[in-house]
Order: C-alpha cells, then sequence, then structure tokens
C-alpha cells in the first residue's frame, strides 16, 4: 500500500484497521515500510485511537491533527530513529510531542531502495500497566538496527484502534509505502463483521415493476474485482438478474424490469462464488406511506486534518474533543437509529450528503474524484442499515458538488459560483450524479443540459402517491445577471410540473426538491435575513413554481436550510399557495434562525410562527419552525461576529422529518423529529405533528 498524496498533502496520512482491537493482554505488530519519497517526514503505527465505548468506525477517521482519542504513534523516521509521538494534545495539533523512551542503537538515513520492518511489542506490567517497544529492522536478514522502549505506560494509552501512518514533516514531500502487516496476541480482538468492502452499499429505487440500484464499492483494482452480480431470492432459489462491469466512481448499475411489487424479494451482490453484500427490496407500500426526509450530514465539526480550537464558551455547551463523538458526528446511530424506529417506507436524502470541508480539508483541483470518494464513502457507511432495505431518492445540492451554493444556470461553466454556474469540470459533476442518484427512478426527459451535464427531474407513483423530483439548483439564475429573466425551476422544469400536475389522478401528490422555495430566515436584530442560497431567489422564478404546485396540489418537501419548518406559500395572500416542509439539518455546523424580532399576525401559538414577508418581498405562513437553543446575538456575544458555525450538539436542534400519507383517512401527519429521539427518548420539536386533509394541499 502506497501513500499516493500530493505535494504539501502528506502530513499524517492513516488507514485503520478497522478488525483489530487492543484491549488487554500481551500483543505484537509488525510491517514492512519504504519510502517513496525523499525529506523529513515518518512511517509507522498508531496505537489506541477513537474514545472508549463509542462507536469503533470514528476511528477511520483518525487524521493529522492530534486530540482526545488521537493516540500514541510508533515509528521510524526519515533518519532511521525510531520512538514515540503523542497524538493526542488538543493544542498544537500537528506538532506531536516526542514521548520519553529509552533508545538503543542508532539508525541510518532512510533511502529509496530500503526495506524496512518496523515492529511493535506490548508487554503487560500489572492490570493497569504495559510497556511498549518498537524497533526497526532490515527485513533482508532481519538485524535489529535501532529500538526505543517505554518502561511502564497507562494501559489506557493503548487501548483501541490500530493505524498505519504515513506522514510528511516540516513541509517536505515525503511518502512512505507498508505492507505485509501482522497483528497477533492475546491483547488483539479480531471482530470481523467490522471488516468494510469490496461492497461498501446499495441504492435503489422499485418502481412499477423497474429495479434500478447502484452498488457502490471501496477502490478496487479491476484485475482482481472486474464485475458484479446482482441476484434475487425467487421461489426457493437465486436468479441473477445481471453482471455489471465496476464503472466510474467504483459503482455498478443494474436495471431490471420485472420485480414483484406485491412482496419483499431478497437480494444479494457476488462476485463468483462470494457474497460480498445483501439486503431486501420490500413490498411497495398500500394503503399509504411513511417517507423519511433527511439533508444536510456533515462528517464532523472540527477538522481532523488540520488544526482547529474549540471552548465552549455559551451557557450549557461542552469541548468538543477532536475524535469523540462530540466533534465527529459520524456514523450518525442516533439519527439513524431514530429514523428506523419510525418504520419509514421510502427514504428521501434532500442534498448535502457530505460537506466537501469534513471530515478533512477540500480538494480545490477541477475534479476531486478520490476525495468525494472518500467523504461520500462515509455517508453510505453510515446510512446502510437504511439503504440496504429501504428505497432512496437522493438529490444532489450545493456541497455535493463543493460549491458553497449553487445556481445552476442550466449547467454552464463558471469560475464563480455566484454568476451561475458549476465551478468544478462537467465530468466530475456527472461521476458525483452518477455514483448519488443514476437509482433514483427513471428521467422524465432525460437530455443532459449545458456540457452534457445529466439532469435528475422524474415523475413516479409509490405507495400509492404520486412524486415529481425537481431540481431547483440546476437551472436557477445566478447572482449577477443583469436583464436576465430569473429563472429557479427553468421552462423544461416548469413545463413538467404542468404535465405531472394530470399524471396519477386520485393521488396525493409530493414534490421531492433541494431548497425552500422562500427566504425563511432573520438576522439577529430579528429582521428579514437576505439569503439567495435560499429559494426565495429568485422571486419570479418562485412564483411560477409556487403556482404551478398549487395547482397540482402537491406537497413540497425539502432540505438544505438547517433550520426547520413548515410554511404555506403565499400567492396573492401569505397563506393560499402550497405548504412546504422542510426537516432541520442532521448534523452540520451554520446555524440559521427563523426569530422575528416581534409576534407575527396569524400565529399557530407556537413560537415564531405566522404571516411573514421575506427580503425578497415573497409571503408565506409559518405554520412551525424550529430554531437552536440560543439566539444569534447571544451566540455573538461568546464567539466572533459575522460567524454562525457552532458545533455542540446539545444546543442546536437537529433532525429529520417524517411524512406519513394515510389514504383511508385522506390525510397526511408532517412530524419533525430530533436526531437523537431514541437515544433520549424525546419527542417531536414543539409545534409538530401537523396533519393535514388531502383537500388542503
Amino acid at each position: 500500500m502506497e501513500c499516493v498524496a500530493e505535494p504539501g498533502m502528506g502530513v499524517g496520512r492513516t488507514v485503520a484497521l478497522l478488525t483489530h482491537e487492543i484491549r488487554t493482554g500481551d500483543f505484537d505488530l509488525s510491517v514492512r515500510t519504504g519510502t517513496l519519497a525523499l525529506g523529513e517526514g515518518l512511517s509507522g503505527f498508531v496505537l489506541g485511537t477513537g474514545v472508549p465505548g463509542e462507536d469503533a468506525r470514528r476511528r477511520a477517521l483518525l487524521g493529522s491533527a492530534s486530540g482526545v482519542g488521537g493516540g500514541l504513534i510508533a515509528y521510524v523516521d526519515h533518519n532511521g530513529a525510531v520512538g514515540f509521538r503523542d497524538h493526542t494534545p488538543e493544542g498544537a495539533q500537528l506538532n506531536w510531542p516526542a514521548m520519553s523512551a529509552t533508545a538503543s542503537g542508532t539508525g541510518s538515513p532512510r533511502s529509496l531502495d530500503e526495506d524496512l520492518t518496523l515492529a511493535v511489542t506490548c508487554r503487560t506490567v500489572n492490570e493497569t500497566t504495559v510497556s511498549l517497544r518498537v524497533a526497526v529492522r532490515r527485513t533482508s536478514d532481519d538485524t535489529e538496527l535501532t529500538s526505543a522502549t517505554i518502561a511502564a505506560l497507562p494501559l489506557t494509552r493503548v487501548r483501541g484502534g490500530i493505524a498505519l501512518m504515513s506522514s510528511s514533516r516540516q513541509g517536505s514531500e515525503s511518502r512512505y509505502w507498508v505492507t505485509g502487516l501482522s497483528a497477533t496476541g492475546s491483547g488483539l480482538t479480531v471482530i470481523p463483521e467490522r471488516a468494510l468492502g469490496p461492497v461498501v452499499g446499495t441504492l435503489f429505487t422499485s418502481v412499477a415493476g423497474v429495479l434500478r440500484m447502484t452498488v457502490q464499492c471501496m477502490p478496487v483494482d479491476p484485475r482482481d474485482l472486474p464485475s458484479v452480480s446482482l441476484e434475487v431470492f425467487r421461489s426457493g432459489s437465486w436468479i441473477r438478474l445481471g453482471t455489471k462491469e465496476i464503472g466510474p466512481g467504483y459503482t455498478a448499475q443494474f436495471y431490471a424490469s420485472g420485480m414483484d411489487p406485491t412482496t419483499p424479494t431478497g437480494y444479494r451482490i457476488v462476485a463468483g462464488d462470494q457474497t460480498f453484500y445483501s439486503g431486501t427490496i420490500p413490498a411497495e407500500p398500500r394503503g399509504g406511506i411513511r417517507i423519511a426526509s433527511l439533508n444536510c450530514l456533515k462528517a464532523s465539526h472540527r477538522p481532523l486534518d488540520a488544526p482547529s480550537a474549540w471552548q465552549a464558551r455559551l451557557p450549557g455547551s461542552v469541548s468538543l474533543d477532536l475524535y469523540s463523538r462530540r466533534n465527529i458526528y459520524f456514523p450518525h446511530n442516533e439519527i439513524v437509529d431514530s429514523i428506523t424506529a419510525q418504520r419509514p417506507d421510502l427514504l428521501v436524502a434532500h442534498g448535502d450528503q457530505l460537506y466537501e470541508t469534513s471530515p478533512t480539508r477540500k480538494d480545490t483541483s477541477s475534479a476531486p474524484e478520490l476525495d468525494f470518494l472518500y467523504k461520500f464513502l462515509l455517508w453510505h457507511w453510515a446510512m446502510r442499515p437504511l439503504t440496504r432495505r429501504l428505497p432512496i431518492v437522493v438529490l444532489t445540492d450545493d456541497h455535493d458538488v463543493y460549491q458553497p451554493n449553487l445556481y445552476g444556470e442550466g449547467g454552464i461553466a463558471t469560475t464563480d459560483f455566484r454568476t451561475g454556474g458549476y465551478v468544478k469540470s462537467a465530468s466530475w459533476v456527472n461521476l458525483v450524479q452518477r455514483m448519488s442518484s443514476w437509482h433514483n427512478p427513471d428521467r422524465f426527459d432525460p437530455t443532459p443540459v449545458a456540457q452534457g451535464i445529466t439532469v435528475g427531474y422524474a415523475a413516479f407513483s409509490y405507495g400509492g402517491t404520486s412524486f415529481a423530483i425537481v431540481e431547483d439548483r440546476k437551472f436557477k439564475t445566478g447572482l449577477i445577471k443583469p436583464g436576465a429573466t430569473p429563472h429557479l425551476l427553468g421552462a423544461r422544469q416548469e413545463a413538467f410540473l404542468g404535465t405531472w400536475a394530470n399524471m396519477h389522478p386520485g393521488q396525493p401528490k409530493v414534490i421531492l426538491t433541494g431548497s425552500t422555495w422562500a427566504c425563511v430566515q432573520t438576522d439577529a436584530d430579528g429582521a428579514p435575513r437576505l439569503d439567495a442560497d435560499s429559494n426565495g431567489w429568485p422571486a419570479p422564478g418562485r412564483m411560477r413554481a409556487v403556482k404551478l404546485a398549487r395547482a397540482a396540489h402537491g406537497l413540497i418537501v425539502s432540505g438544505d436550510q438547517h433550520v426547520g419548518h413548515l410554511v404555506r406559500h403565499g400567492i396573492d395572500g401569505f397563506a393560499d399557495g402550497p405548504l412546504q416542509f422542510t426537516p432541520p439539518a442532521g448534523s452540520t455546523s451554520f446555524q440559521r434562525w427563523f426569530q422575528p424580532a416581534q409576534p407575527l399576525p396569524n400565529s399557530t401559538g407556537t413560537p415564531d410562527t405566522g404571516d411573514f414577508t421575506d427580503r425578497f418581498g415573497n409571503r408565506v405562513r409559518v405554520l412551525a419552525a424550529v430554531n437552536p437553543k440560543f439566539t444569534l446575538r447571544q451566540l455573538w456575544d461568546h464567539y466572533p461576529a459575522p460567524g454562525q458555525d457552532f458545533g455542540d450538539r446539545n444546543l442546536k436542534r437537529e433532525g429529520f422529518g417524517l411524512i406519513a400519507f394515510d389514504h383511508a383517512r385522506r390525510r397526511v401527519r408532517i412530524e419533525c423529529w430530533p436526531w437523537n429521539a431514541t437515544e433520549t427518548g424525546a419527542g417531536q420539536y414543539p409545534g409538530w405533528p401537523v396533519t393535514v386533509p388531502y383537500s388542503a394541499l
């Protein structure tokens, strides 16, 4: 295995050994290592990673920054010296201070033709103490060159996860390789079920007997795994539906007709005689449908590959220890468990499945394929308890394509996102959409937009409910377009919604989209806030979209805005348009508020509700809203203005939505749940649930 980091990006590159954990007892680790590029640096092991009692998957995110849960490094450096460095300090996070050890022997500078074996030996001293020794040998003749020993070390310092590290130091371009890992001893516990790959997960929809499925793999050598097959269980035996090559993004796409929607169907992903992954395609729900709505899932608040500081200044807040669940939201156990408890029939991910700056820095190249793959695989890994057995619709938003905001302008290229268009290469944008959304139901009109960028808007019926998928970013007009006709959905999608209004007669209708079609935000003084990232911009395009949704009697469900709300859009008044539900973010840093300075007319009786005109002139009636537990002014009293980032989930209000259609009673129940509802036993956020008859949609 070789470190392939580009110059300047090689500090603290790690690979976690997922299946092994250090507990109590003696153990021995060894690995062969060598140099790929000369310069100041080191290679070796990181021991004792993670926080006791927390999900072991967090250890896989170990980065160059030190912090609580970061473990200790046992290494051989560029001079051939061995030793130990502390990877837990929350200050000076890239310094990794040396730990006191007794050295023996003298190493020699490393070379490009070397082949060394680095060995770590841990022996029990007493119930709470171990000795730790690291030594380097010349692999060819097993001659030990140098060693370092810590005679007495608290056992707690080595308990936890194990990782391999290649790291440049002091701005060098050094890189290293490792191979032949060995891990033995009673102090190691092997947990095979923690292994990941080669298949990470699946995304699928099954509509009108047509199955669309994307199989997501780890980066694999096509010589080892050129293709995978999809099999389903029917009439007591496994039937192969097809075999597909693993293509761009390490994905394989399957399209199969003739699926039986009336019965659950087991499936598995195989290659040769090996089964790599399995799940269930459920029967299509009858009598109603329960839809879980999720958006904006950030992996961590603080970055894991750069220095960061977090001081708990707000009353009631806590420190965000770097490698703890306080800072690392991945693998999102709490929200996955809480969604599972609501027994959904369909999942919808409205965008921002990842953030380009989390858990590591943004790759600024024009086509950051590997960086996106890493961050998207984390989302897949976290969501697969749900996605292996439930259909999911996935929309892409601005952060999915590495932009702070997206005014897609029909797919044109741009160097400034504000003017409209896509900053990254079109081929890379298509790769993101292939990996994220290929499995969505068949497109209404698949004709690409500018640069050949693919489209995703679609109509389908599932669970006796009519759905429209709408892309409210791709066609949106940029900010600096003098004299241009302002669009939100674009002419193609406007025509599509007009057609969809007459499809699936008799069924309730849902529009799945990216963001709220108004700017339901206030500033620190409680005044309407101007934010064109909301789809209150552009107002003329927004009004056309709202009228089309009203004509179709469609409930709009969206994400993106972080502050959760339910609104009735206004056309001629404040509440004569369609309903739109935007659940709060699942886990994010940037906070928004809807807290008007004065009570609003026609309030529902819960705080921050009533008739509201946004900064773009759009009128809405806010029926429910959920804000952080602190105001923006309180945040600025303790942290520098105008920042709006905050990481402590105890004081944020994050979560997900649940939309339950009951066809017999002809009503829909809209629910808004905290991210950790199952863990804490918490009920819904104030103002929810809201029940609406179909006739009022």
